[in-house]
């Protein structure tokens, strides 16, 4: 495969800060954060939110922060999955061909040797314009670079289709056969509520906002009972994920890799994040981990 060489940023200065020192010092504010305790176990992945970070930045501060300091001794890869917003590049999960990846802190360069086996067994299919525009992956490289120095990574934009899970067990299968120690990490956010999205079937006001956490609730449910399978159905019927393959893709990877049990970091979302009375619009954030060992209880 070729190499287009360096992948830009398109978000810098909206979803997140485009000057280093501004991206340096949120991330030193949220590492500061409480972290839940997950219990006995190693993070082998997890899923995280991807809106602006002034919204979701902390909850996925804390799902970062918990894959550096309780992943596998010796992870070098991050197979990030991605929700996919602007347009599909291809049927299945999809790939680039940038050798790496730009952010305000420097570049995250992408694991060709790992990218070239999934795509020679056809487990992801290569396109230029795969990535284009699209932030769900990106919003999450500075917190990569921050807590997992040193990682590479595999950004791969994961369709929201039944396939997504199994597309995930392959590609956990396949880099386990290259003896790579992985994470993956889904990337979505959850209900998008009001008539700005034209969904709105609660009501409004704090009936709305009850009803949109709820259904919310439904989505994270199936994550913590890890039943990958069922996540992209209830996405679409519930309208309460926007990247269901790719929380499905990274749970089921996960679970391939020996995660046995799902934990939440946090549920939050934009009002909560920011109050605003005035406002019926809602979009819900969770962080999930997934861990291999038992728990604490």
């Amino acid at each position: 495969m070729r190499d287009e060489g360096l992948r830009l940023t398109y978000h810098a200065g909206t979803f997140y800060p485009r000057r280093a020192e501004e991206v340096r010092a949120f991330l030193e504010e949220v590492s500061s954060l409480p972290l839940p305790d997950p219990g006995v176990g190693t993070v082998l992945g997890g899923v995280v939110p991807h809106a602006g970070w002034v919204y979701s930045g902390p909850t996925a501060a804390k799902v970062w922060r918990l894959l550096g300091e309780r992943g596998p001794e010796g992870a070098d890869l991050v197979v990030l999955l991605g929700a996919i917003h602007r347009f599909q590049a291809v049927a299945g999960p999809g790939v680039d061909f940038h050798g790496a990846w730009h952010t305000p802190m420097g570049d995250l360069p992408v694991d060709r040797e790992a990218l070239e086996a999934l795509a020679e067994k056809g487990l992801v299919q290569a396109a230029p314009s795969t990535h284009q525009g699209e932030h769900s992956l990106e919003v999450q490289l500075p917190f990569l670079l921050h807590f997992l120095p040193g990682v590479k990574i595999l950004p791969v934009a994961m369709p929201p289709n039944p396939q997504a899970p199994e597309s995930g067990r392959a590609m956990a299968r396949a880099l386990r056969e290259m003896g790579r120690t992985v994470l993956a990490v889904g990337s979505t956010d959850l209900t998008h509520y009001g008539d700005r999205f034209g969904f709105a079937p609660g009501g409004k006001g704090e009936v709305g906002l009850a009803w949109a956490r709820a259904n919310d609730k439904r989505f994270l449910d199936l994550l913590l009972a890890m039943d990958a399978e069922s996540l992209v159905p209830e996405a679409r019927s519930r309208m309460n994920a926007c990247g269901a393959g790719a929380a499905a893709a990274a749970l089921a990877f996960s679970r391939e890799m020996g995660a046995d049990r799902a934990f939440l970091v946090e549920h939050t979302d934009s009002q909560q994040a920011r109050p605003d009375p005035w406002s019926d619009i809602y979009v819900g954030y969770g962080g999930v981990v997934f861990l291999k060992g038992l728990s604490s209880a």
